[in-house]
């Protein structure tokens, strides 16, 4: 199974298109390949390395069986999952930005209808009535205009949508943000599993490669064993 996965355009570089990634996307895993840069002169350390070693990319191998992905389809499976990852995580900031704009908005209309009686009552007054009427409710006044000012911005045709149309497109937000969260939990997972599963596959190969006339044929065998 494994095996194709080495001929498979070899591994490819992702580290340096993962650190484009705000917040990190890497993921480490608490065991990982022991690379031999000296043959242990005891065999039962160079066993124990190995074993440690197969255990690995045997897991490896799992997790790419369990999503189903075929060896020569891997890079770009994970290619293709770091870009979902990414476009998913800047539509949650998005929904986001959109519920804290329409919690804005109804605080905005719900503060001016609370207030537009008072300012209906200044109006409706004249001379010195409304003088001390402005006098005594100067500060609602005050947050009335301010309000008012807001509206304008947002409704620039003075059509205030009802609460009930409000309501219904923040729990529509809500719906679409819970939705788009789970599906980006589910793919940045994939994508973190199968992202360390190439790299430790890669290390494996990399490691096993017969690069001196030294290495036993245990040694070949136990790579074998792993990677079929």
């Amino acid at each position: 199974f494994l095996c194709s996965l080495a001929t498979a355009d070899r591994f490819f570089n992702f580290t340096d298109f993962i650190a484009q990634y705000i917040g990190g996307m890497m993921y480490a895993p608490k065991a990982k390949i022991k690379v031999i840069t000296k043959k242990p002169e005891n065999k039962f350390v160079q066993d124990a390395i190995d074993r440690g070693n197969m255990k690995i990319a045997s897991i490896a191998k799992n997790i790419i069986a369990k999503y189903g992905i075929a060896p020569e389809n891997l890079r770009a499976e994970v290619t293709a999952l770091f870009a979902r990852s990414v476009a998913l995580a800047e539509e949650v900031s998005s929904i986001k930005s959109q519920i804290e704009g329409v919690e804005f908005e109804r605080e905005v209309i719900g503060e001016y209808k609370k207030l537009k009686p008072i300012y209906d009552e200044y109006v409706s007054l004249k001379g010195r009535k409304q003088e001390k009427y402005n006098k005594d409710h100067f500060g609602k006044l005050t947050d009335f205009y301010s309000a008012k000012r807001d509206i304008l911005e947002m409704y620039p045709d003075g059509r205030i949508p009802s609460a009930e149309a409000t309501k219904r497109r923040l729990a529509n937000l809500k719906q679409q943000l819970k939705e788009k969260s789970s599906e980006h939990t589910a793919v940045h997972q994939a994508y973190k599993e199968l992202f360390q599963a190439q790299r430790d596959i890669e290390a494996y190969l990399r490691q096993y490669e017969p690069q001196t006339q030294e290495q036993s044929r245990d040694q070949q065998k136990r790579k074998k064993d792993v990677l079929e």
